[in-house]
């Protein structure tokens, strides 16, 4: 198994200064085996394990933690289901301590990016949905096997704004729809996202 390891570039916001690095093995040129830790302090916070179809899909990626110095523990995995363009059309999370399916997000796609998903929860009801934008740079994030489980980073191109809906008056308490822009530097990483009364701003050490 091939691997090596990634130090991801530090993010420091207003209350929140992490650091983290990613260690990727590989098994025939494929991510296979995902380590994310925090460097200071030292400590193993996530292992990944991924699996893929015949076609070199991913297929399900098992996601375990640690705790204080036992084994890793399996919390959850995601199940994938693909269109007829190979795109991600379903993720389901399905819970390990039961193997039921806790949570199914359907995501649709335009030009190499995700237009629109739909979560659904329990006895499958649509309970919101969040529509995105996005400009004509590269993402950042995309085709980067550090950050393999987080749809932000299947989009070819830069969020510049989504929109969030609440159905039912539960999940969005503060505001519905709820809007967040993102605002990008040259080297097209994200330095402000703005939601409802909240300012993110982000700079980056090489």
């Amino acid at each position: 198994m091939r691997k090596e390891t990634v130090l991801g570039q530090r993010t420091l916001s207003h209350d929140s200064p992490l650091e983290r690095s990613v260690e990727i093995g590989y098994t025939n040129e494929k991510p296979a085996v995902i380590l994310s830790s925090l460097t200071e302090p030292k400590a193993i916070i996530q292992k990944d394990s991924v699996t893929y179809t015949a076609s070199g899909q991913v297929e399900q990626i098992y996601i375990l933690s640690q705790s204080g110095d036992s084994d890793f523990v399996l919390d959850f995995w995601y199940d994938y289901v693909y269109d007829g363009d190979g795109n991600i059309s379903e993720r389901k999370r399905v819970s390990a301590d039961t193997e039921t399916i806790s949570s199914i997000t359907k995501y649709f796609w335009e030009n190499g990016n995700i237009e629109k998903n739909e979560p659904l929860w329990k006895r499958r009801r649509h309970t919101n949905r969040s529509i995105f934008r996005y400009d004509g740079a590269k993402n950042y994030q995309y085709g980067l096997p550090n950050f393999l489980t987080e749809p932000s980073s299947w989009s070819r191109n830069n969020i510049i704004e989504s929109g969030s809906l609440d159905y039912t008056g539960s999940i969005y308490w503060a505001c519905n729809p709820c809007r967040t822009s993102y605002t990008y530097n040259l080297d097209n990483y994200p330095v402000e996202i703005r939601s409802h009364k909240q300012v993110l701003e982000l700079q980056y050490k090489e």
